[in-house]
């Protein structure tokens, strides 16, 4: 019997030419999304980034700039700025200003300047002198899109655009102030008619005593502080300072002085002058671009490293520093001026206050000392613009431009933006060097100079 296999043949195949396509672009199209997905994701991170940086920034340098400015005139009790006012029992209260009982008092940042009598002081008196109390602040307007200052610091860098020099258009300001919280005086002696010896006290929450050979000591009593060399000795947790060559009548009142609310400090070390301004430095990035500059903040300590102080950078990105000055005039109004303003009194049409009574003759002021409008600032308006430091390509150019004043004096319609220190332009990079497309942002602060007396 023949039987019948069937046989059944497995056809062997794979995909089509049309199925390969729609496989390949579906994972093409895929792919363009996740890529998409990335690159928005990757962006808006930088965005974020960028504004965190910038807001941080921004803080810490409106936080350390504060602090400094708080400190104006300190320390409290020895004020010597401000102007003189009837209190409400009807006393008068008065900035009193610091006696300097040596011959030479050499301030850092102060345009290589010494500290001596003002102006009319009696010759007689020239070994000991009111220390003027418009040395505690400085500002310095400059020139907008120029290349110096109105009253130009030469212990800064020029203007300029490349590192090392400062950031044209921005303001310059100098302060000085009396440091820490001194050391408790527990005991008063007069010794004769020009000498008296003080005994300072201090307790275990009290910083160590600091004072070094030929060290000056200032004397923290409300209505005569002063400065002087003294013989210093320190035992264990006690201080003691012999203060010779006292004239007038210091010497007479040492014995009178309050205890516990008199405090020493060592002017030497503790009586500090900090500038701030705003420097090009390199980009320390090794994939910047050659010459590729950033301006930074600086805080210039005690005259800078080459004078026994610091010179540190604050805060990255700070493209304009700008200062304005609440002057509390002699009729007690306050008005709002640039630096040179101060300085010119206004085009003179402002009278300084009158000065602390050293200043005065039997109630006969002496002859105004330059800058005196300088010791009736009340309070202080800091603006800053901050900027990301680096480009975010997301950003439009087109979006980035700014025109940027805050001088009471001049109005946006009047300012004129081709000039390089209050117009960045739009572009890969700007005039200099910087990246043109970064967010920026002005932090505002109003610091009052609380040791004025009002």
């Amino acid at each position: 019997m023949i039987s019948t296999h069937t046989v059944i043949r497995h056809r062997l195949g794979g995909f089509s030419l049309i199925e390969l396509m729609v496989a390949m672009l579906l994972g093409i199209l895929v792919s363009i999304g996740l890529v998409s997905l990335f690159g928005t994701t990757s962006s808006a991170n930088k965005v974020q980034n960028a504004l965190a940086l910038l807001q941080e920034n921004g803080r810490f340098a409106v936080t350390r700039v504060n602090a400094d400015l708080r400190m104006v005139d300190a320390p409290f009790c020895s004020s010597s700025g401000g102007r003189a006012t009837l209190t409400p029992n009807g006393a008068v209260d008065s900035p009193v200003a610091t006696f300097i009982y040596f011959s030479s008092l050499f301030l850092p940042d102060s345009n290589g300047n010494l500290a001596g009598p003002p102006a009319g002081w009696p010759p007689g008196n020239n070994n000991a002198y009111p220390l003027s109390p418009s040395i505690n602040l400085q500002g310095y307007e400059c020139d907008k899109g120029g290349t110096t200052c109105v009253t130009d610091p030469s212990f800064l860098p020029k203007q300029g655009i490349t590192a090392g020099l400062r950031v044209p258009g921005s303001d310059a300001i100098t302060l000085r102030y009396l440091q820490g919280t001194g050391w408790p005086v527990t005991a008063v002696v007069p010794v004769s008619s020009t000498s008296c010896t003080v005994t300072a006290t201090r307790s275990s929450s009290d910083p160590a005593f600091n004072f070094g050979t030929n060290d000056r000591l200032f004397i923290g009593v409300c209505n005569n502080p002063e400065a002087t060399n003294a013989n210093i000795s320190v035992s264990g947790n006690t201080l003691t300072a012999t203060l010779n060559g006292l004239t007038g009548n210091n010497a007479t009142q040492c014995g009178t002085w309050p205890l516990n609310s008199t405090h020493v400090y060592n002017f030497s070390k503790d009586f500090v002058t900090v500038t701030y301004y705003l420097r090009y430095d390199a980009d320390p990035s090794p994939d910047a671009p050659a010459g590729r500059v950033i301006p930074d903040l600086i805080r210039r300590f005690n005259g800078g490293s080459a004078k026994g102080g610091s010179e540190d950078v604050v805060v990255q990105g700070v493209d304009r520093l700008d200062f304005l000055y609440g002057v509390n005039d002699n009729n007690g109004a306050v008005t709002y001026l640039t630096a040179d303003k101060v300085d010119d009194r206004n085009g003179g049409a402002i009278t300084c206050p009158a000065g602390p009574a050293q200043f005065q003759n039997g109630g006969t002021p002496y002859p105004d000392q330059t800058g005196c409008l300088w010791r009736a600032v009340r309070s202080i308006e800091v603006h800053m613009m901050l900027d990301t430091i680096n480009n975010l390509y997301a950003i439009s150019a087109n979006d980035t431009p700014y025109c940027y004043s805050i001088d009471p004096q001049t109005s946006l319609a009047t300012v004129d933006c081709s000039k390089q220190s209050n117009y960045k332009i739009p572009a890969s990079t700007d005039f200099n060097g910087m990246p043109g497309q970064m967010m920026r942002r002005e932090f505002v602060s109003l610091i009052g100079v609380r040791n004025a007396v009002l």
